[in-house]
């Protein structure tokens, strides 16, 4: 499950980099949190349900936090740090995971109805950490060519050229050996 767990946070991230290609650093660690945050149920709920304070499908594994009302309070709280698009891509896109590999309660605390389709979770882990792979990769290298790109377009360079002075000053001094040399202390005037 470990597994499933890192590839259903990386998917967050990869469909807001594929469907806003956002150059702000913002929105990816929301989805990034909120793709995760589903899960949290194994450790705030696990425990009280072994130690019998909690009881039910309401409390267990893809329980209410897997539900469509917890996903629209998170993307609320999302909305106040104005990323509540990234927060819903996020926490949609792990209950779609969970729907496809398993099943979710998408209406609790309303209906404890588990709904889903049951696909292979591994063959399902496999495809979307595939996928969420490739798209952050070269959403990644996509950006950083365009930050590249930009700053070669405000004149200012990743790299600090060879000046041009050092390069002729050897050539005048290799062709007159006897022309005094500028004093490499003293700035130089242009």
């Amino acid at each position: 499950m470990v597994v499933a767990d890192g590839v259903h946070v990386l998917l967050g991230p990869a469909l807001v980099m594929l469907l806003f290609r956002s150059g702000r650093a913002e929105p990816y660690p929301v989805a990034m949190l909120s793709a995760g945050l589903p899960d949290l149920d194994r450790f705030l709920f696990g425990p009280l349900i072994d130690w019998g304070h909690l009881a039910g499908p309401l409390w267990a594994h893809r329980g209410i936090t897997h539900s469509l009302l917890v996903m629209a309070l998170f993307v609320g709280l999302a909305h106040q740090v104005d990323e509540a698009r990234a927060g819903a891509i996020g926490y949609g896109s792990r209950l779609a995971a969970d729907f496809l590999t398993g099943s979710v309660r998408l209406f609790a605390p309303f209906d404890v109805t588990a709904y889903g389709l049951g696909y292979d979770w591994l063959l399902g882990s496999a495809v979307a950490g595939g996928f969420s792979s490739v798209v952050l990769v070269v959403g990644i290298v996509a950006m950083a060519r365009r930050e590249r790109v930009d700053r070669l377009r405000r004149g200012v360079r990743g790299r600090v050229p060879v000046p041009e002075r050092a390069t002729s000053r050897r050539r005048v001094s290799e062709a007159a050996p006897d022309a005094p040399t500028a004093d490499p202390s003293e700035p130089e005037l242009d």
